[in-house]
């Protein structure tokens, strides 16, 4: 449910502007976005919260930081309310062996300039066109998802876009009030991908079994130096839990464009995308490019974000999948899939997490 908090500071927000400058802005953002609201008391509410919003987001633009905010389809939460519903207090589980530890825990040195990669549509193609998550806070299915659509076709496999539903309704102890994208990794290792799940539509409803159409062997905690995430994403798209103060909230929810500044991120809440490349911005310096799942035409940049790498292990966790096979035996009448092959086995033998 969203949550409109009308407060002092909000109220003398919109007094400082002109009514009709206030009124109008909202009504063209209301359409643009195709708001409704029950009562002129929520709709009231809402015009507060969008202009202390739009407060913040001059303030912010004036102060020539890397990065750009700007209205988007949650300009009528606070940032409280955003958190409530897209943000997690649930840290990711670690999962480190023995070998890896040090490389986990080591110093984080940020490397010099490297060569822009990207394996998102626009480029190498080993990427399924960004989602939307709906008000369900189900970024932990669509992260853990994603790394396994794209691990089968960086394998050779068709790029397959897979479904989140299953995820949402079979993961104990996960939903859409938050989840360990742990849960949603060893969901999948033990009981596989299947094909038979309804639509996703954010929604729980119930978990019912059938054969699984992909498996996937394992996955690994990725070392999170600036060497370790750049070696991983080079080998495959990777899974990322990240940590925001609860200033960072405001970011997220309201970014347009350029590179997130490493001062956002905390432990208030955690939020799961996918690392898809990285590179380094003229203005912003060195940045991971991540795919979100807020939709592609509303939110940053065409549903992607760049943050920096700097101090990138701070409050972050990262996973990657060793091995993603497709079990049917007989391809999909709509695909073209190898039959009984393992379409990708990656994994140890590429360092990952050391």
């Amino acid at each position: 449910m969203i949550r409109f908090a009308v407060l002092a500071s909000m109220a003398s927000c919109l007094l400082a502007l002109p009514r009709g400058i206030v009124s109008a802005k909202f009504e063209t953002w209301q359409a643009t976005h195709k708001k409704s609201y029950h009562s002129i008391e929520e709709k009231n509410a809402a015009l507060l919260v969008f202009h202390a919003n739009d407060a913040r987001i001059t303030n912010h633009n004036l102060q020539g930081l890397p990065y750009v905010l700007g209205h988007n389809m949650f300009s009528d939460l606070s940032s409280d309310a955003f958190a409530d519903l897209y943000l997690s207090t649930d840290q990711p589980k670690s999962k480190i062996a023995s070998t890896d530890s040090g490389s986990i825990s080591e110093p984080h040195r940020t490397l010099g300039r490297v060569p822009d990669f990207d394996w998102s549509p626009s480029h190498l193609n080993k990427v399924t066109a960004v989602k939307d998550q709906g008000t369900c806070g189900s970024c932990w299915a669509f992260s853990a998802i994603a790394a396994v659509e794209s691990a089968y076709a960086v394998g050779g496999g068709i790029l397959t876009s897979f479904n989140e539903n299953q995820l949402l309704q079979c993961v104990n102890g996960a939903n859409c009030n938050g989840g360990v994208i742990n849960f949603a990794f060893d969901y999948i290792v033990e009981n596989g991908i299947t094909d038979s799940f309804p639509a996703y539509n954010g929604r729980i409803t119930t978990c019912s079994t059938s054969i699984p159409r992909w498996t996937m062997l394992d996955y690994v905690q990725v070392g999170l130096t600036d060497a370790s995430m750049i070696n991983a994403v080079n080998t495959m798209p990777t899974s990322v839990t990240m940590g925001f103060t609860s200033q960072g909230w405001g970011v997220l929810q309201s970014y347009l464009s350029g590179v997130i500044s490493a001062d956002t991120r905390g432990s208030d809440g955690y939020h799961s995308m996918l690392a898809v490349g990285y590179g380094t911005d003229d203005i912003g310096g060195p940045y991971f490019k991540l795919k979100n799942q807020f939709g592609s035409s509303n939110w940053g940049e065409s549903g992607y974000v760049r943050i920096s790498r700097i101090n990138f292990s701070k409050n972050n966790w990262a996973f990657h999948m060793t091995s993603v096979k497709s079990i049917l035996a007989q391809p999909l009448p709509s695909q073209d899939l190898n039959d009984n092959s393992t379409i990708a086995a990656i994994g140890d033998s590429f360092g990952l997490g050391k």
